[in-house]
Protein backbone atom coordinates (compact mmCIF):
# COMPACT_ATOMS: atom_id res chain seq x y z
CA UNK A 1 0.00 0.00 0.00
CA UNK A 2 2.88 2.36 0.80
CA UNK A 3 4.40 1.80 -2.63
CA UNK A 4 1.05 2.39 -4.30
CA UNK A 5 0.61 5.67 -2.44
CA UNK A 6 4.06 6.80 -3.55
CA UNK A 7 3.34 5.88 -7.13
CA UNK A 8 0.04 7.76 -7.05
CA UNK A 9 1.85 10.80 -5.69
CA UNK A 10 4.41 10.61 -8.53
CA UNK A 11 1.68 10.53 -11.10
CA UNK A 12 -0.11 13.51 -9.56
CA UNK A 13 3.04 15.57 -9.35
CA UNK A 14 4.06 14.86 -12.92
CA UNK A 15 0.65 15.75 -14.32
CA UNK A 16 0.89 19.42 -13.40
CA UNK A 17 3.10 21.94 -15.19
CA UNK A 18 5.54 19.50 -16.78
CA UNK A 19 6.33 18.53 -20.34
CA UNK A 20 4.53 15.67 -22.04
CA UNK A 21 7.65 13.54 -21.87
CA UNK A 22 7.99 14.12 -18.11
CA UNK A 23 4.30 13.33 -17.59
CA UNK A 24 4.68 10.16 -19.56
CA UNK A 25 7.74 9.05 -17.59
CA UNK A 26 6.06 9.65 -14.23
CA UNK A 27 2.81 7.97 -15.19
CA UNK A 28 4.61 4.95 -16.62
CA UNK A 29 6.43 4.54 -13.33
CA UNK A 30 3.15 4.88 -11.47
CA UNK A 31 1.74 2.13 -13.64
CA UNK A 32 4.73 -0.04 -12.87
CA UNK A 33 4.06 0.42 -9.15
CA UNK A 34 0.44 -0.64 -9.56
CA UNK A 35 -1.23 2.77 -9.35
CA UNK A 36 -4.91 2.38 -10.33
CA UNK A 37 -5.14 6.06 -11.29
CA UNK A 38 -2.02 6.99 -13.28
CA UNK A 39 -3.54 10.19 -14.76
CA UNK A 40 -4.86 12.27 -11.85
CA UNK A 41 -6.55 15.66 -11.93
CA UNK A 42 -4.73 18.84 -12.81
CA UNK A 43 -4.14 21.74 -10.46
CA UNK A 44 -2.34 20.13 -7.52
CA UNK A 45 1.22 20.24 -6.24
CA UNK A 46 1.97 23.52 -8.00
CA UNK A 47 4.81 24.35 -5.65
CA UNK A 48 6.77 21.20 -6.50
CA UNK A 49 9.84 21.96 -8.61
CA UNK A 50 10.82 19.92 -11.65
CA UNK A 51 14.10 18.96 -9.92
CA UNK A 52 12.06 17.48 -7.06
CA UNK A 53 10.04 15.41 -9.50
CA UNK A 54 13.20 14.28 -11.24
CA UNK A 55 14.62 13.14 -7.90
CA UNK A 56 11.45 11.21 -7.09
CA UNK A 57 11.39 9.56 -10.48
CA UNK A 58 15.00 8.40 -10.21
CA UNK A 59 15.01 7.42 -6.56
CA UNK A 60 13.74 3.89 -7.15
CA UNK A 61 15.86 1.73 -9.42
CA UNK A 62 13.23 -0.96 -9.85
CA UNK A 63 11.47 -0.55 -13.19
CA UNK A 64 8.80 -2.82 -14.50
CA UNK A 65 8.31 -2.73 -18.23
CA UNK A 66 4.76 -1.76 -19.21
CA UNK A 67 2.94 -3.38 -22.07
CA UNK A 68 2.84 -1.24 -25.20
CA UNK A 69 -0.12 -1.74 -27.43
CA UNK A 70 -0.09 -1.17 -31.16
CA UNK A 71 -2.25 1.91 -30.68
CA UNK A 72 0.28 3.31 -28.20
CA UNK A 73 3.03 2.89 -30.78
CA UNK A 74 0.92 4.59 -33.46
CA UNK A 75 0.26 7.53 -31.19
CA UNK A 76 3.87 8.05 -30.14
CA UNK A 77 5.60 7.50 -33.48
CA UNK A 78 3.24 9.08 -35.98
CA UNK A 79 3.81 12.55 -37.41
CA UNK A 80 3.91 15.26 -34.72
CA UNK A 81 1.35 18.00 -34.27
CA UNK A 82 2.45 21.22 -35.98
CA UNK A 83 1.00 24.40 -37.43
CA UNK A 84 1.57 23.14 -40.98
CA UNK A 85 -1.64 21.40 -41.94
CA UNK A 86 -4.93 23.30 -41.59
CA UNK A 87 -6.75 22.58 -38.35
CA UNK A 88 -9.87 21.17 -40.02
CA UNK A 89 -7.89 18.46 -41.84
CA UNK A 90 -5.03 17.94 -39.36
CA UNK A 91 -6.56 14.85 -37.78
CA UNK A 92 -7.49 13.43 -41.18
CA UNK A 93 -3.91 13.95 -42.36
CA UNK A 94 -2.52 12.17 -39.31
CA UNK A 95 -4.87 9.22 -39.81
CA UNK A 96 -3.95 9.02 -43.48
CA UNK A 97 -0.27 9.04 -42.62
CA UNK A 98 -0.77 6.31 -40.08
CA UNK A 99 -2.54 4.17 -42.66
CA UNK A 100 0.22 4.80 -45.21
CA UNK A 101 3.00 3.94 -42.79
CA UNK A 102 1.08 1.01 -41.32
CA UNK A 103 0.44 -0.48 -44.74
CA UNK A 104 4.19 -0.88 -45.14
CA UNK A 105 4.43 -2.63 -41.76
CA UNK A 106 6.25 0.23 -40.00
CA UNK A 107 4.20 0.32 -36.79
CA UNK A 108 4.18 -3.46 -36.52
CA UNK A 109 7.97 -3.52 -36.69
CA UNK A 110 8.19 -0.92 -33.94
CA UNK A 111 5.64 -2.66 -31.75
CA UNK A 112 7.33 -6.04 -32.10
CA UNK A 113 10.63 -4.79 -30.71
CA UNK A 114 9.97 -1.78 -28.47
CA UNK A 115 8.11 -3.68 -25.78
CA UNK A 116 10.56 -6.51 -25.60
CA UNK A 117 14.06 -5.06 -25.51
CA UNK A 118 14.28 -1.38 -24.63
CA UNK A 119 14.21 -1.99 -20.89
CA UNK A 120 17.09 -4.44 -21.20
CA UNK A 121 19.05 -1.86 -23.18
CA UNK A 122 18.58 0.83 -20.58
CA UNK A 123 16.22 2.87 -22.77
CA UNK A 124 13.14 2.82 -20.59
CA UNK A 125 10.73 4.57 -20.80
CA UNK A 126 10.39 4.53 -24.58
CA UNK A 127 12.05 7.62 -26.03
CA UNK A 128 10.69 9.56 -28.95
CA UNK A 129 10.21 13.01 -30.40
CA UNK A 130 9.42 15.41 -27.56
CA UNK A 131 7.54 17.92 -29.74
CA UNK A 132 8.27 21.41 -30.99
CA UNK A 133 6.75 23.05 -27.91
CA UNK A 134 9.32 21.37 -25.66
CA UNK A 135 12.14 22.11 -28.12
CA UNK A 136 11.29 25.79 -28.30
CA UNK A 137 11.33 25.89 -24.52
CA UNK A 138 14.74 24.16 -24.47
CA UNK A 139 16.02 26.83 -26.88
CA UNK A 140 15.84 29.28 -23.96
CA UNK A 141 18.30 27.25 -21.91
CA UNK A 142 21.56 29.24 -21.93
CA UNK A 143 23.84 26.18 -22.12
CA UNK A 144 21.93 24.57 -25.01
CA UNK A 145 21.59 27.88 -26.83
CA UNK A 146 25.32 28.56 -26.48
CA UNK A 147 26.31 25.09 -27.70
CA UNK A 148 24.13 25.19 -30.81
CA UNK A 149 25.02 28.79 -31.66
CA UNK A 150 28.77 28.06 -31.48
CA UNK A 151 28.46 25.29 -34.08
CA UNK A 152 26.18 27.35 -36.33
CA UNK A 153 28.51 30.36 -36.15
CA UNK A 154 31.58 28.31 -37.07
CA UNK A 155 29.83 26.53 -39.94
CA UNK A 156 28.85 29.83 -41.57
CA UNK A 157 31.49 32.26 -40.23
CA UNK A 158 34.05 32.25 -43.04
CA UNK A 159 31.40 31.09 -45.50
CA UNK A 160 32.18 30.20 -49.11
CA UNK A 161 34.52 31.19 -51.92
CA UNK A 162 33.04 31.13 -55.44
CA UNK A 163 35.51 29.92 -58.07
CA UNK A 164 35.71 28.85 -61.73
CA UNK A 165 33.93 30.68 -64.49
CA UNK A 166 35.72 29.63 -67.68
CA UNK A 167 32.88 30.76 -69.94
CA UNK A 168 32.54 34.29 -68.60
CA UNK A 169 36.04 34.69 -67.02
CA UNK A 170 36.24 36.13 -63.54
CA UNK A 171 33.63 38.84 -64.01
CA UNK A 172 30.67 36.53 -63.38
CA UNK A 173 32.39 35.03 -60.33
CA UNK A 174 32.94 38.49 -58.83
CA UNK A 175 29.34 39.47 -59.54
CA UNK A 176 27.97 36.30 -57.94
CA UNK A 177 30.17 36.87 -54.91
CA UNK A 178 28.67 40.34 -54.48
CA UNK A 179 25.10 39.07 -54.91
CA UNK A 180 25.55 36.20 -52.45
CA UNK A 181 26.96 38.54 -49.81
CA UNK A 182 24.67 41.48 -50.54
CA UNK A 183 21.23 41.15 -52.07
CA UNK A 184 20.58 37.53 -51.13
CA UNK A 185 22.64 37.43 -47.90
CA UNK A 186 22.98 33.66 -48.02
CA UNK A 187 25.38 33.63 -45.09
CA UNK A 188 22.70 34.98 -42.73
CA UNK A 189 20.02 32.73 -44.24
CA UNK A 190 22.05 29.56 -43.74
CA UNK A 191 23.23 30.59 -40.28
CA UNK A 192 19.63 30.91 -39.11
CA UNK A 193 18.78 27.62 -40.81
CA UNK A 194 21.71 25.77 -39.20
CA UNK A 195 20.68 27.10 -35.77
CA UNK A 196 17.16 25.78 -36.35
CA UNK A 197 18.62 22.42 -37.31
CA UNK A 198 20.32 22.26 -33.92
CA UNK A 199 17.28 23.41 -31.94
CA UNK A 200 14.46 21.62 -33.80
CA UNK A 201 16.12 18.89 -35.83
CA UNK A 202 15.72 20.58 -39.20
CA UNK A 203 14.83 23.70 -41.15
CA UNK A 204 13.45 24.55 -44.57
CA UNK A 205 14.52 27.36 -46.89
CA UNK A 206 11.75 28.55 -49.19
CA UNK A 207 12.78 29.58 -52.72
CA UNK A 208 10.48 32.57 -53.25
CA UNK A 209 9.87 33.33 -56.92
CA UNK A 210 6.64 35.25 -56.37
CA UNK A 211 4.43 32.20 -56.96
CA UNK A 212 1.31 31.85 -54.81
CA UNK A 213 -1.81 29.74 -54.39
CA UNK A 214 -2.02 26.66 -56.58
CA UNK A 215 1.27 27.62 -58.29
CA UNK A 216 3.11 26.54 -55.15
CA UNK A 217 2.00 22.94 -55.72
CA UNK A 218 3.87 22.79 -59.04
CA UNK A 219 7.53 21.69 -59.26
CA UNK A 220 10.29 24.29 -59.49
CA UNK A 221 13.09 22.90 -61.66
CA UNK A 222 16.22 25.00 -61.28
CA UNK A 223 17.31 24.86 -64.90
CA UNK A 224 17.42 26.99 -68.02
CA UNK A 225 14.01 27.41 -69.63
CA UNK A 226 12.01 27.69 -66.40
CA UNK A 227 9.99 30.90 -66.76
CA UNK A 228 9.76 31.40 -63.00
CA UNK A 229 13.53 31.77 -62.89
CA UNK A 230 13.90 33.77 -66.09
CA UNK A 231 16.46 36.58 -66.23
CA UNK A 232 15.39 39.59 -64.20
CA UNK A 233 12.65 37.80 -62.25
CA UNK A 234 12.08 37.98 -58.52
CA UNK A 235 14.06 35.68 -56.24
CA UNK A 236 14.63 35.48 -52.49
CA UNK A 237 15.29 32.86 -49.83
CA UNK A 238 13.36 32.58 -46.58
CA UNK A 239 13.93 30.27 -43.60
CA UNK A 240 10.84 28.36 -42.43
CA UNK A 241 10.55 27.12 -38.85
CA UNK A 242 9.69 23.38 -38.86
CA UNK A 243 6.84 24.00 -36.42
CA UNK A 244 5.04 25.56 -39.42
CA UNK A 245 5.42 22.56 -41.75
CA UNK A 246 3.93 19.10 -42.03
CA UNK A 247 4.44 16.51 -44.81
CA UNK A 248 1.69 15.79 -47.32
CA UNK A 249 2.58 12.80 -49.48
CA UNK A 250 5.52 10.44 -49.26
CA UNK A 251 6.61 7.05 -50.55
CA UNK A 252 6.79 4.48 -47.74
CA UNK A 253 6.56 1.28 -49.78
CA UNK A 254 9.29 1.32 -52.44
CA UNK A 255 12.85 1.86 -51.15
CA UNK A 256 14.20 1.43 -54.68
CA UNK A 257 12.90 4.88 -55.61
CA UNK A 258 14.81 8.06 -54.87
CA UNK A 259 11.85 9.61 -53.03
CA UNK A 260 11.60 6.83 -50.45
CA UNK A 261 10.53 8.34 -47.10
CA UNK A 262 10.82 11.84 -48.57
CA UNK A 263 7.71 14.05 -48.77
CA UNK A 264 6.67 15.11 -52.26
CA UNK A 265 4.75 18.12 -50.96
CA UNK A 266 4.62 19.93 -47.63
CA UNK A 267 1.95 21.78 -45.74
CA UNK A 268 3.36 25.21 -44.85
CA UNK A 269 0.97 27.11 -42.62
CA UNK A 270 -2.03 25.69 -44.44
CA UNK A 271 -0.60 25.91 -47.98
CA UNK A 272 0.60 22.99 -50.05
CA UNK A 273 4.12 23.60 -51.37
CA UNK A 274 6.02 21.30 -53.70
CA UNK A 275 9.18 19.85 -52.19
CA UNK A 276 11.35 21.28 -55.00
CA UNK A 277 10.51 24.80 -53.75
CA UNK A 278 11.94 24.00 -50.33
CA UNK A 279 15.54 23.31 -49.39
CA UNK A 280 15.32 20.78 -46.56
CA UNK A 281 18.18 20.91 -44.07
CA UNK A 282 18.78 18.43 -41.29
CA UNK A 283 21.77 16.89 -39.58
CA UNK A 284 21.22 13.70 -37.59
CA UNK A 285 18.89 11.66 -39.79
CA UNK A 286 16.71 9.29 -37.74
CA UNK A 287 16.27 5.61 -38.60
CA UNK A 288 13.70 4.77 -41.24
CA UNK A 289 10.97 3.66 -38.83
CA UNK A 290 11.31 6.88 -36.81
CA UNK A 291 11.28 9.38 -39.69
CA UNK A 292 7.53 10.12 -39.47
CA UNK A 293 7.85 10.76 -35.72
CA UNK A 294 10.55 13.38 -36.37
CA UNK A 295 8.54 15.13 -39.10
CA UNK A 296 10.86 13.68 -41.78
CA UNK A 297 13.67 15.88 -40.53
CA UNK A 298 16.49 15.06 -38.09
CA UNK A 299 16.93 14.30 -34.40
CA UNK A 300 17.30 17.65 -32.61
CA UNK A 301 20.60 18.23 -30.86
CA UNK A 302 18.73 20.15 -28.16
CA UNK A 303 16.71 17.04 -27.33
CA UNK A 304 19.87 14.93 -27.04
CA UNK A 305 21.53 17.55 -24.82
CA UNK A 306 18.64 17.85 -22.37
CA UNK A 307 19.81 14.92 -20.23
CA UNK A 308 23.40 16.22 -19.98
CA UNK A 309 22.18 19.70 -19.08
CA UNK A 310 19.87 18.27 -16.39
CA UNK A 311 22.73 16.40 -14.72
CA UNK A 312 25.04 19.41 -14.96
CA UNK A 313 22.44 21.72 -13.43
CA UNK A 314 21.66 19.20 -10.69
CA UNK A 315 25.34 18.98 -9.73
CA UNK A 316 25.71 22.75 -9.64
CA UNK A 317 22.61 23.16 -7.48
CA UNK A 318 23.80 20.44 -5.10
CA UNK A 319 27.21 22.07 -4.69
CA UNK A 320 25.66 25.49 -4.04
CA UNK A 321 23.38 24.01 -1.41
CA UNK A 322 26.39 22.29 0.13
CA UNK A 323 28.21 25.61 0.45
CA UNK A 324 25.32 27.00 2.51
CA UNK A 325 25.81 24.16 4.98
CA UNK A 326 29.59 24.30 4.95
CA UNK A 327 29.78 25.36 8.58
CA UNK A 328 27.18 24.26 11.12
CA UNK A 329 27.22 25.75 14.64
CA UNK A 330 25.93 23.33 17.30
CA UNK A 331 24.93 24.37 20.83
CA UNK A 332 24.53 21.64 23.39
CA UNK A 333 22.08 22.46 26.18
CA UNK A 334 19.47 20.85 28.38
CA UNK A 335 16.47 20.64 26.09
CA UNK A 336 14.36 18.60 28.53
CA UNK A 337 14.73 21.28 31.15
CA UNK A 338 13.70 23.98 28.71
CA UNK A 339 10.62 22.04 27.67
CA UNK A 340 9.53 21.29 31.24
CA UNK A 341 10.09 24.78 32.68
CA UNK A 342 7.63 27.64 32.27
CA UNK A 343 9.04 30.06 29.74
CA UNK A 344 11.83 27.64 28.91
CA UNK A 345 11.08 27.68 25.18
CA UNK A 346 11.25 31.48 25.13
CA UNK A 347 14.59 31.42 26.91
CA UNK A 348 15.89 28.82 24.47
CA UNK A 349 14.81 31.00 21.54
CA UNK A 350 16.60 33.98 23.04
CA UNK A 351 19.79 31.96 23.42
CA UNK A 352 19.60 30.80 19.79
CA UNK A 353 18.99 34.34 18.55
CA UNK A 354 21.96 35.59 20.52
CA UNK A 355 24.12 32.84 19.12
CA UNK A 356 23.01 33.67 15.59
CA UNK A 357 23.48 37.41 16.14
CA UNK A 358 27.08 37.05 17.27
CA UNK A 359 28.00 34.36 14.78
CA UNK A 360 31.05 35.66 12.97
CA UNK A 361 34.78 35.10 13.06
CA UNK A 362 35.50 38.05 15.31
CA UNK A 363 32.95 37.41 18.04
CA UNK A 364 33.06 35.64 21.36
CA UNK A 365 30.10 33.66 22.59
CA UNK A 366 29.70 32.86 26.24
CA UNK A 367 27.89 29.76 27.46
CA UNK A 368 27.28 28.03 30.74
CA UNK A 369 30.15 25.67 31.43
CA UNK A 370 27.92 23.26 33.31
CA UNK A 371 24.90 22.93 31.03
CA UNK A 372 25.94 24.32 27.63
CA UNK A 373 28.59 23.78 24.99
CA UNK A 374 29.16 25.28 21.55
CA UNK A 375 31.03 23.63 18.72
CA UNK A 376 31.48 24.22 15.01
CA UNK A 377 30.93 21.26 12.66
CA UNK A 378 32.62 21.56 9.26
CA UNK A 379 31.26 19.81 6.16
CA UNK A 380 33.82 18.54 3.67
CA UNK A 381 33.35 19.62 0.06
CA UNK A 382 36.32 17.75 -1.31
CA UNK A 383 35.63 16.48 -4.80
CA UNK A 384 32.46 18.55 -5.31
CA UNK A 385 34.11 20.82 -7.88
CA UNK A 386 35.39 17.78 -9.79
CA UNK A 387 31.86 16.40 -10.07
CA UNK A 388 30.59 19.67 -11.56
CA UNK A 389 33.57 19.77 -13.92
CA UNK A 390 32.96 16.17 -15.00
CA UNK A 391 29.30 16.90 -15.82
CA UNK A 392 30.33 20.01 -17.71
CA UNK A 393 32.83 18.01 -19.77
CA UNK A 394 30.19 15.38 -20.48
CA UNK A 395 27.96 18.14 -21.82
CA UNK A 396 30.75 19.48 -24.05
CA UNK A 397 31.44 15.96 -25.33
CA UNK A 398 27.76 15.50 -26.20
CA UNK A 399 27.87 18.74 -28.21
CA UNK A 400 31.14 17.88 -29.94
CA UNK A 401 32.71 21.21 -28.98
CA UNK A 402 35.81 21.39 -26.74
CA UNK A 403 35.53 23.27 -23.48
CA UNK A 404 38.11 25.85 -24.58
CA UNK A 405 35.74 26.83 -27.42
CA UNK A 406 32.39 26.30 -25.72
CA UNK A 407 33.08 27.87 -22.34
CA UNK A 408 36.25 29.88 -23.01
CA UNK A 409 38.08 27.87 -20.35
CA UNK A 410 41.79 27.12 -20.44
CA UNK A 411 42.56 23.39 -20.82
CA UNK A 412 43.82 21.61 -17.71
CA UNK A 413 46.81 19.34 -17.41
CA UNK A 414 50.58 19.73 -17.80
CA UNK A 415 51.62 21.54 -20.97
CA UNK A 416 48.03 21.48 -22.28
CA UNK A 417 47.20 23.94 -25.06
CA UNK A 418 43.91 22.65 -26.43
CA UNK A 419 45.22 22.66 -30.01
CA UNK A 420 44.38 19.00 -30.60
CA UNK A 421 40.83 19.53 -29.31
CA UNK A 422 40.37 22.55 -31.55
CA UNK A 423 41.68 20.65 -34.56
CA UNK A 424 39.14 17.89 -33.96
CA UNK A 425 36.42 20.49 -33.58
CA UNK A 426 37.28 22.23 -36.85
CA UNK A 427 37.31 18.86 -38.59
CA UNK A 428 33.79 18.40 -37.24
CA UNK A 429 32.80 21.85 -38.53
CA UNK A 430 34.15 20.97 -41.97
CA UNK A 431 32.06 17.81 -42.05
CA UNK A 432 29.00 19.81 -40.99
CA UNK A 433 29.56 22.25 -43.85
CA UNK A 434 29.61 19.47 -46.42
CA UNK A 435 26.13 18.41 -45.34
CA UNK A 436 24.71 21.66 -46.72
CA UNK A 437 26.70 21.78 -49.98
CA UNK A 438 23.83 20.60 -52.26
CA UNK A 439 21.44 23.24 -50.88
CA UNK A 440 24.00 26.03 -51.29
CA UNK A 441 24.71 24.96 -54.86
CA UNK A 442 20.97 25.07 -55.71
CA UNK A 443 20.87 28.63 -54.40
CA UNK A 444 23.85 29.61 -56.59
CA UNK A 445 22.22 28.03 -59.64
CA UNK A 446 18.96 29.90 -59.03
CA UNK A 447 20.85 33.19 -58.63
CA UNK A 448 22.68 32.59 -61.91
CA UNK A 449 19.40 31.96 -63.74
CA UNK A 450 17.70 35.19 -62.61
CA UNK A 451 20.92 37.18 -63.12
CA UNK A 452 22.30 35.84 -66.42
CA UNK A 453 19.57 33.56 -67.79
CA UNK A 454 21.77 30.43 -67.72
CA UNK A 455 23.98 28.35 -65.45
CA UNK A 456 27.74 28.25 -65.90
CA UNK A 457 28.52 24.73 -64.73
CA UNK A 458 32.22 25.58 -64.43
CA UNK A 459 31.39 27.84 -61.49
CA UNK A 460 31.63 26.14 -58.13
CA UNK A 461 32.36 27.02 -54.55
CA UNK A 462 34.57 25.86 -51.70
CA UNK A 463 34.22 26.52 -48.02
CA UNK A 464 36.72 28.96 -46.62
CA UNK A 465 39.36 27.91 -44.15
CA UNK A 466 37.82 27.43 -40.73
CA UNK A 467 40.81 26.54 -38.57
CA UNK A 468 43.12 29.38 -37.47
CA UNK A 469 46.39 28.00 -38.88
CA UNK A 470 49.41 30.05 -37.93
CA UNK A 471 51.98 31.39 -40.35
CA UNK A 472 54.65 28.84 -39.47
CA UNK A 473 52.37 25.89 -40.22
CA UNK A 474 51.24 27.46 -43.48
CA UNK A 475 54.83 28.14 -44.56
CA UNK A 476 55.83 24.57 -43.79
CA UNK A 477 52.95 23.18 -45.80
CA UNK A 478 53.71 25.47 -48.73
CA UNK A 479 57.38 24.51 -48.64
CA UNK A 480 56.55 20.81 -48.71
CA UNK A 481 54.10 21.33 -51.55
CA UNK A 482 56.55 23.28 -53.73
CA UNK A 483 59.40 20.86 -53.08
CA UNK A 484 57.17 17.99 -54.12
CA UNK A 485 56.35 19.68 -57.42
CA UNK A 486 60.01 20.48 -58.05
CA UNK A 487 60.96 16.85 -57.40
CA UNK A 488 58.15 15.58 -59.65
CA UNK A 489 59.24 17.83 -62.51
CA UNK A 490 62.87 16.86 -62.02
CA UNK A 491 61.96 13.16 -62.16
CA UNK A 492 60.02 13.66 -65.36
CA UNK A 493 56.63 12.89 -63.78
CA UNK A 494 55.35 16.35 -64.68
CA UNK A 495 56.26 18.82 -67.35
CA UNK A 496 57.43 22.30 -66.47
CA UNK A 497 54.15 23.76 -67.73
CA UNK A 498 52.10 21.36 -65.59
CA UNK A 499 54.14 22.10 -62.47
CA UNK A 500 53.89 25.82 -63.05
CA UNK A 501 50.11 25.64 -63.59
CA UNK A 502 49.60 23.59 -60.42
CA UNK A 503 51.50 26.12 -58.30
CA UNK A 504 49.65 29.02 -59.92
CA UNK A 505 46.21 27.51 -59.24
CA UNK A 506 46.85 26.38 -55.65
CA UNK A 507 44.79 28.74 -53.42
CA UNK A 508 47.07 28.35 -50.38
CA UNK A 509 50.25 29.46 -52.14
CA UNK A 510 48.94 32.80 -53.29
CA UNK A 511 50.73 32.59 -56.65
CA UNK A 512 47.68 33.28 -58.83
CA UNK A 513 49.35 36.51 -60.03
CA UNK A 514 51.81 34.48 -62.12
CA UNK A 515 51.16 34.73 -65.86
CA UNK A 516 49.81 31.65 -67.59
CA UNK A 517 52.57 31.88 -70.22
CA UNK A 518 56.11 31.22 -68.89
CA UNK A 519 58.70 33.99 -69.38
CA UNK A 520 61.19 33.80 -72.26
CA UNK A 521 64.23 33.12 -70.05
CA UNK A 522 62.46 30.05 -68.62
CA UNK A 523 61.70 28.76 -72.13
CA UNK A 524 65.36 29.22 -73.10
CA UNK A 525 66.40 27.34 -69.98
CA UNK A 526 64.16 24.48 -71.00
CA UNK A 527 65.84 24.31 -74.35
CA UNK A 528 69.29 24.28 -72.76
CA UNK A 529 68.57 21.49 -70.28
CA UNK A 530 65.64 19.23 -71.01
CA UNK A 531 66.44 16.97 -68.07
CA UNK A 532 66.11 19.83 -65.61
CA UNK A 533 63.11 21.81 -66.79
CA UNK A 534 62.67 23.87 -63.61
CA UNK A 535 66.15 25.36 -64.20
CA UNK A 536 67.23 25.28 -60.56
CA UNK A 537 69.46 22.25 -59.98
CA UNK A 538 71.53 19.84 -61.96
CA UNK A 539 70.66 16.22 -62.69
CA UNK A 540 73.08 15.03 -60.02
CA UNK A 541 71.27 17.10 -57.39
CA UNK A 542 67.58 17.11 -58.33
CA UNK A 543 66.35 18.05 -54.85
CA UNK A 544 68.63 21.06 -54.34
CA UNK A 545 66.68 24.24 -53.73
CA UNK A 546 67.41 27.32 -55.83
CA UNK A 547 68.00 30.72 -54.19
CA UNK A 548 64.90 32.11 -55.86
CA UNK A 549 62.75 29.31 -54.50
CA UNK A 550 64.07 29.85 -50.96
CA UNK A 551 63.29 33.52 -51.18
CA UNK A 552 59.80 32.80 -52.38
CA UNK A 553 59.18 30.33 -49.56
CA UNK A 554 60.32 32.82 -46.94
CA UNK A 555 57.91 35.36 -48.33
CA UNK A 556 55.08 32.85 -48.29
CA UNK A 557 55.74 32.04 -44.67
CA UNK A 558 55.89 35.66 -43.64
Amino acid sequence: MKRNNRARRLGKIANDGLTEMQKFNANQKALAFGDPEPYPEQGKYKNIRINDVYSLLTSNKQVIEPALTLEDVKERFSIPQTLGAPRDIRDDEKERFNMTFDSAGGFEQLHATLSGHLADLGQFPVAGFVGYGVLQNLAQNPAISRAISVVADEVTKNWIEIKGGEQEDAQRVNKLTELVAGRYDLQRVFRNAVRMVGFYGGALIFIDTGASGDELRLPLPIEKGNLELAKGNRLSFRVIDPVNVSPCDYNSSDPLRADYMKPKTWWVAGQQVHASRLLVLYDDEPPTLLKPAYNFLGIPLAQKLADSVAHWNASRITVNNLLEKLSLLVMQTSVDEALSTAGGIQMLDMRMKALEHHRNNNSVFMCDKESEAVQNVQTSIAGAAEIVKMNREDFAAAVGVPGVKLFGLSPGGFNATGESDLKSFYDHVRSQQEIYRPQIQRCLNAIQLVTYGDIDKTIYFDFAQVSPDNGATLAMNNSTKINSIVAAVGAGLLSAEEGREFLRRDPDLGLDFIDEEPPEDLEQSDMDDENNPMGGASNEQPNQESPDLSSMLSQLGG
